[in-house]
């Protein structure tokens, strides 16, 4: 199928893409991306007197995090690719899969995929499902 001049022309103007995790705790959330990940804050927005938004930023990849909760205990309760996944591309996803272990945190051991990519999943205190992949070693 052959996409219409219209939708060829207003894909054409999307500049990136820019995930928003609505989470129960902004802080909670941000010390998570910032310590386990990496991920340098940007900006942020407090309202009420509470830490409502924040932006985080690793080289080109860009989240949002935004303080409209939902249930953690759902999100952790589903199996794994039930819902929305968020891929990484990293270096080498076996040394980053040591170094989270190092850290304290449970990501799956990295598995290589029929696809040419080694990919390992990591669940944030919220509960949404983190894929870091990266070429299939040798």
């Amino acid at each position: 199928m052959v996409a219409s001049a219209s939708v060829r022309e207003g894909l054409m103007g999307i500049q990136g893409y820019q995930p928003l995790f609505n989470v129960a705790d902004v802080g909670a959330s941000v010390a998570f991306w910032q310590s386990a990940l990496g991920f340098e804050l940007t900006q942020t927005f407090e309202w009420e007197g509470r830490l409502a938004f924040a932006q985080l930023r690793s080289g080109a990849v860009e989240v949002m995090l935004n303080g409209r909760g939902g249930d953690p205990a759902v999100r952790l309760a589903r199996p794994h690719y039930s819902d929305a996944v968020f891929y990484f591309r990293v270096d080498d996803v076996h040394t980053l899969f040591q170094d989270l272990t190092a850290r304290g945190l449970a990501p799956t051991a990295p598995e290589r995929q029929d696809y040419g990519l080694d990919e390992m999943y990591l669940r944030d205190p919220d509960g949404y499902e983190l894929s870091f992949t990266s070429p299939a070693r040798g």
